[in-house]
């Protein structure tokens, strides 16, 4: 009987015993298994909570050159809508403008050009002198200003009509034309669109153009300009660069690259047209 009795108080603490173990085995931290439906969390990997460094858009050099000289630049009259032809001097000179950028180091990674005929043709002379396979794309956003009513008329005649025409900031515009600030608007719209879409890589950008498109940079870029055949020359080339929304004035328009071209071709500098 005592015997018994000793074997069945051995067999419950035993009992006990494990259900103890199997309890402690159960709630441990380091041998549980992850309850259906959770995720485990890597601890090898800390978490990045650093912030990607930021990088600010590239310039992109603006490259404006005005186009060769036309019938009506040497006959006097104002153009401005109207396309006349390049002369063959215009012709030549386009390509002496391009033989100098060339010579200069100078290349182009996109080409646009007013959509007026002395533009396209002055581009397309510039860019084959200078060997690239570019063609320009035409945009009407650089367009000459439009003198309404006295286009095609002696440029006297619209001087005398509006003598306050270089008031730039006040100036009323020609009747059934531009005024000034109409005209930079959209001019600078059409760079500001251009540098928008190439400043991931900045670089330098050809816009072929005309001599009042030229001013109206002149006028919201620089101080004091005095417009003038000699400050606006045909084939004459200035630089805007456009960075972060803004378009600053680099260089103001010359005929150096013009001189460098015809030089190169042994043709004297004071034969170009002005």
């Amino acid at each position: 009987m005592k015997k018994r009795l000793l074997a069945m108080a051995l067999a419950t603490v035993m009992l006990f015993g494990l259900a103890a173990c199997s309890t402690t085995s159960s709630s441990s931290g380091g041998t549980s298994t992850p309850a259906s439906g959770s995720t485990p969390v890597d601890s090898s990997t800390p978490e990045d909570s650093s912030t990607p460094e930021e990088t600010g858009s590239e310039a992109v050099e603006l490259w404006i050159v005005r186009h060769g000289e036309t019938l009506f630049n040497v006959k006097g009259f104002a153009q401005g809508w109207s396309d006349a032809p390049l002369t063959d001097n215009g012709v030549a000179s386009s390509g002496y403008v391009g033989a100098g950028l060339k010579d200069a180091g100078i290349t182009f990674d996109a080409a646009y050009t007013s959509d007026m005929t002395r533009c396209i043709e002055t581009s397309g002379y510039l860019l084959d002198a200078m060997g690239s396979s570019l063609t320009a794309t035409p945009d009407a956003r650089f367009r000459e200003m439009n003198f309404g009513i006295y286009e095609g008329t002696p440029s006297s005649e619209l001087r005398e009509a509006y003598p306050n025409i270089y008031e730039w900031q006040t100036f009323e515009g020609f009747e059934g034309g531009e005024d000034w600030l109409t005209f930079i608007a959209r001019i600078e719209d059409g760079l500001t669109e251009i540098g928008e879409a190439n400043a991931g890589t900045g670089g330098k950008v050809l816009v072929t153009a005309h001599g009042f498109v030229q001013a109206a940079l002149m006028f919201d870029l620089a101080e004091d300009f005095v417009p003038s055949s000699d400050a606006l020359p045909n084939n004459g080339v200035m630089v805007v660069e456009y960075k972060d929304g803004a378009l600053t004035l680099k260089s103001a328009p010359d005929r150096s690259y013009l001189d460098k071209g015809m030089e190169l071709a042994g043709v004297e500098p004071s034969s170009a047209a002005h």
